[in-house]
């Protein structure tokens, strides 16, 4: 299994999955610097790689992690009802379509578990999310071919796995980030920028 790496934060209701890239490094080591001037040792994560393998490999996930179809215009996707004020819309992948959290809160798209399965999607590497009790909860990543949301339509997306506690997917900025977003009553309105 691929070792993809990435670092990952819970937003109260979803997945912040923000791709590593780093500039040049000062120092030996694989850390993280916070905005607070912190240093964060992720030795653990970067085992057996060496600096230059990691920044390709990141490198290489922002290239090509997904290839939008779907770059213009606006779109409006139905808002079925409202979790805890949150709406839930339907999403297809690979044809398949469910139920999820469009959460402006999460930077990146992730499936339950049931979905997985049903999606067959293979994981292909691991993130690691902080929560607002626990810290470096591993998660799977895998892929999936398409994603469709009210006409907007995004290919070989890299999505998170979450764990059994999640019921219900939540839709990411990497699906919606690049539109203004609009949430009315009963729709959401994407606008290009």
């Amino acid at each position: 299994m691929a070792q993809h790496h990435w670092f990952v934060g819970l937003s109260l209701l979803g997945t912040l999955l923000l791709p590593l890239e780093a500039p040049a490094q000062e120092r030996d080591g694989c850390f993280f610097i916070t905005g607070s001037g912190s240093t964060l040792d992720l030795g653990h994560l970067c085992e057996g790689q060496t600096p230059e393998e990691i920044l390709d490999a990141a490198r290489s996930q922002q290239r090509s992690p997904s290839t939008a179809t779907t770059a213009e215009g606006s779109f409006e996707i139905p808002i079925n009802r409202r979790l805890a004020n949150v709406p839930a819309v339907n999403v297809t992948f690979n044809g398949r379509t469910y139920e999820m959290l469009f959460d402006t809160g999460a930077s990146g798209t992730v499936i339950t578990q049931r979905m997985a399965a049903e999606l067959g999607v293979i994981p292909e590497g691991r993130a690691f999310v902080n929560t607002a009790s626990q810290r470096n909860v591993p998660i799977d990543l895998g892929r999936v071919a398409t994603i469709e949301v009210g006409g907007l339509q995004q290919n070989n997306t890299v999505v998170a796995i979450a764990g059994p506690e999640l019921d219900m997917g939540l839709l990411g900025q990497d699906i919606f980030g690049a539109y203004d977003v609009t949430i009315r009553a009963n729709v959401i309105e994407l606008q290009a920028r």
